[in-house]
């Protein structure tokens, strides 16, 4: 027994006497009794193992809580002195003793951890004894008890481990099929550590015996036995020769005593609260985690019911019914519970009851339980996560979705019906490009805010992402009222949402579905109310279009023309023209712009404005612009060699594609493949595009490769002027209408100006009329494009101009 605390908790816990009971040795805990002089007179047996009684003849009953002089009356008094010197000076010694009350030897360890208690632990060798007092009186029977005993026994040489002698007993014990191939062996293999075979050797040098040294070896599988061994050494001629030792096998007894210290730390250091309790569920014993966690000592709460586990309220008689109404059943429970600490606040536990084993008749339940306060609110955020939209704070997409399944099912199961509201707000994006994001995400708060005071509670309302918000309305009266509710969404929407120093409104679009009328599933249901709200966008935005079934014809062809659309490059109807673009001043070509066609036997000839739209709403838009810059590049670098030209190349190209992981790399890899100079590669892009951070970083690491960047639609929409000065941008190119249209001269002028200012070219696009040519060359304008000047080519039709040109 290693403390007091330990000493209790087997009293008191079943699974330590089923430890005791499972070893080979006796076991006994014993109490040493003092007289008033603090003298050792006696001691008393507290409790003894199943092989005590099997060694003794004795029963348990006869022993425990008695003295060992009333029981083995012939007790030496030398014996009791030896016990109490170990006892009261907590020693621990191995030695052998001869009881004359029940005329038998045994080898007995004797420990004690704390004061007044000590353990016996021992085993009969009665048989042994016997035997060698025979083999004394006659050596003529000495092999046959040798080998017949079931202790080992060897004889090895001190000098090189030989085996000299050894029974079966000994060849069994350490797994050799036989004597002879035992004897085979040197006693150095066997030693787990050679390390203890020289300490061991030193030691009986110096002792010339040693009594139950505790020694690890091997068997012959490598298997590690824990052997008890005691040895003797051997003179001959005044010279150490051999020696000779008992050994038996205390692996089992080992491993129990490891078990049970083990066991006893687990108990006491693991991070769960455990409870033993006996079979009327009152508190035996608790481990230090109970107190960390309820604050309660295992003083406060020894002898109570069990039931405080959980906390005092209406449905604790419930609980507690059911908890025991389980374990009778099934001999567990487990759940979560609310558990009160002692200082008062609650906290949420998990906790597991399971009956243990019985022993010697007598039931105990084990309780364990452990904090989940933390793990529950985690649940709770990663749930708030799931399935609320984290800047309005309404329902998200995977919510909505759940609950539209649920509305579905209900309308379904009372025939009544629910309706689908789907709105995208209207000028959104330009309030985000000019005003930045977090007035955009304002929008979108204050219209989350103001659409959940239309709606009733019964109904609801999510974000699906991006500007567009989804409502779903059950049971409502008729088509009429769902009018009026969509356009007094529309008029709150569009009030004026009040910023630090600006105002700002947008508007909507409502497209509405309504089940089972246009649909029969949910996934249905929701496409058409989307379709519903692009048909209200076409007709001018701010408004609300219902459902029809023409609408759902147009979503048929439109996901028709989609299908050819992404077929376009396998069945070769992808082209590209080329557009020339001219210096004003020398008349030469510069360059060309790539522009994407595509010819389908269905649709006809169809250029890149009409169907570029559809691309960009799937992935196919990466392998189309790819395919496009691939065949741009390797055209104009044919052109270049064999017109010995420097031709540049410039082609549109979307955010979208732009912000592609693998964008550079493709880039790269085409400028090796065709030894294509990047400084020839003019990118066309947006104005808002350098308003957005992540594009303007990409766009200077492209930069850095040496391409340059041209900026479409100068003077339509917003830019700021600084954000033009960071990038080396090559030219802007004027939006054709400042050219074609003759009213807007004096901002073709200012311009132009600017573009001068910045030190940077101009190109003129849409030059259709010649008077336009002499106005932008008189203004200084560096370069232009337009049919006036040359149509877009075929590349047959490019190859023949340069031709031309170039003569």
């Amino acid at each position: 027994m290693k403390t007091k605390k330990f000493s209790q908790l087997l009293e008191k816990n079943s699974d330590y006497y089923e430890l005791m009971d499972s070893m080979l040795n006796g076991y006994a805990i014993n109490e040493i009794i003092l007289n008033y002089k603090h003298e050792p007179i006696d001691y008393r047996f507290l409790e003894v193992n199943d092989t005590f009684e099997e060694f003794t003849g004795l029963k348990r009953e006869d022993i425990i809580g008695k003295n060992v002089l009333d029981v083995f009356p012939k007790t030496q008094e030398s014996w009791i002195q030896l016990c109490a010197d170990v006892s009261l000076n907590q020693k621990d010694i191995c030695t052998e003793y001869y009881s004359k009350t029940l005329d038998k030897y045994y080898n007995v360890r004797i420990q004690s951890r704390e004061k007044g208690i000590f353990l016996t632990i021992f085993n009969d060798i009665t048989s042994l004894k016997q035997a060698l007092q025979e083999v004394q009186k006659q050596k003529d029977s000495y092999e046959t008890l040798f080998n017949s005993v079931r202790v080992g026994l060897i004889r090895t040489s001190l000098d090189d481990g030989k085996i000299l002698k050894a029974n079966p007993a000994c060849a069994e014990m350490f797994g050799f099929d036989s004597l002879d191939e035992f004897m085979n062996t040197s006693v150095l293999e066997l030693y787990q550590d050679p390390e203890d075979r020289k300490q061991h050797r030193a030691k009986l040098l110096r002792n010339g015996k040693l009594n139950h040294t505790t020694l690890e070896m091997k068997k012959a599988n490598n298997k590690v036995l824990t052997l008890a061994v005691s040895s003797t050494l051997h003179y001959a001629n005044n010279l150490p020769i051999w020696i000779d030792s008992t050994i038996q096998d205390i692996s089992k007894q080992q491993r129990a005593e490891e078990k049970l210290e083990m066991n006893s730390i687990v108990f006491e250091h693991t991070l769960e609260a455990v409870v033993i309790s006996d079979e009327n569920h009152k508190i035996l014993t608790v481990n230090k985690a109970f107190t960390d966690i309820t604050g309660y000592s295992k003083k406060e709460v020894v002898g109570k019911k069990f039931t405080l586990l959980w906390c005092e309220d209406k449905k604790k008689q419930n609980l507690s019914d059911n908890i025991l109404k389980e374990l009778k059943a099934n001999g567990s429970w487990q759940g979560e519970v609310n558990k009160r600490h002692k200082k008062g606040h609650r906290f949420s536990a998990h906790l597991s009851v399971i009956e243990g084993e019985k022993s010697k008749n007598v039931k105990h339940y084990i309780s364990m339980f452990y904090d989940i306060t933390y793990r529950k609110k985690s649940e709770d955020k990663l749930y708030q996560l799931a399935h609320f939209d984290t800047l309005t704070g309404l329902s998200n997409r995977h919510a909505f979705m759940d609950r539209l399944k649920e509305s579905v099912e209900k309308a379904k199961r009372y025939e009544h019906k629910c309706a689908v509201f789907f709105m995208d707000l209207d000028g959104f994006k330009a309030i985000n490009d000019t005003y930045g994001h977090n007035a955009g995400d304002e929008v979108l708060s204050t219209t989350a805010k103001r659409l959940k005071k239309i709606i009733r509670k019964s109904d609801m309302v999510a974000r699906m992402g991006g500007d567009e918000f989804t409502i779903i309305i059950e049971n409502f009266s008729d088509i009429r009222s769902l009018t009026i509710l969509a356009q007094k969404m529309i008029d709150t929407v569009s009030n004026e949402i009040v910023l630090k120093d600006d105002k700002l409104s947008v508007t909507t679009s409502i497209g509405i579905s309504i089940y089972p009328d246009d649909a029969c599933n949910l996934d249905a249901v929701l496409k058409h109310a989307d379709n519903a709200m692009y048909r209200a966008k076409e007709l001018g935005k701010n408004n609300v279009q219902f459902f029809t079934k023409e609408l759902n014809i147009d979503s048929v062809n439109q996901m028709i023309f989609e299908m050819e659309l992404r077929h376009a490059l396998e069945k070769d109807e992808m082209f590209i023209f080329y557009k020339p673009r001219i210096c004003l001043k020398t008349d030469k070509i510069l360059g060309f712009e790539a522009q994407l066609h595509w010819e389908n036997e269905t649709y006809g000839k169809i250029c890149s404005q009409d169907f570029m739209p559809v691309a960009m709403q799937s992935d196919f838009v990466h392998e189309l612009f790819t395919w496009s810059m691939k065949t741009a590049i390797s055209q104009v670098k044919r052109w270049q060699e064999k017109y010995n030209v420097d031709l540049s190349l410039s082609l549109s190209i979307p955010d979208k594609q732009l912000m592609l992981s693998s964008f550079n790399t493709s880039l790269s890899a085409l400028f090796k493949k065709y030894e294509f100079n990047p400084q020839h590669l003019h990118l066309q892009i947006q104005q808002n595009s350098l308003m957005q951070e992540k594009v303007f970083k990409r766009l200077e690491s492209l930069q850095n490769k040496g391409v340059q960047f041209i900026v479409e639609n100068f003077g339509k929409g917003i830019s700021s002027v600084s954000d033009l000065h960071k990038l080396p941008i090559y030219a802007f190119k004027i939006d054709e209408s400042f050219v074609q249209d003759s009213s807007q001269d004096l901002m073709l002028r200012s311009l132009i100006q600017l573009g001068k200012v910045m030190g940077v070219k101009l190109i003129a696009s849409g030059l259709n009329e010649e008077g336009s040519i002499q106005s932008l060359k008189e203004l200084e304008c560096d370069q232009a494009q337009g049919i006036k000047l040359y149509p877009a080519l075929s590349p047959e039709g490019t190859t023949l101009l340069l031709a031309r040109t170039k003569t």
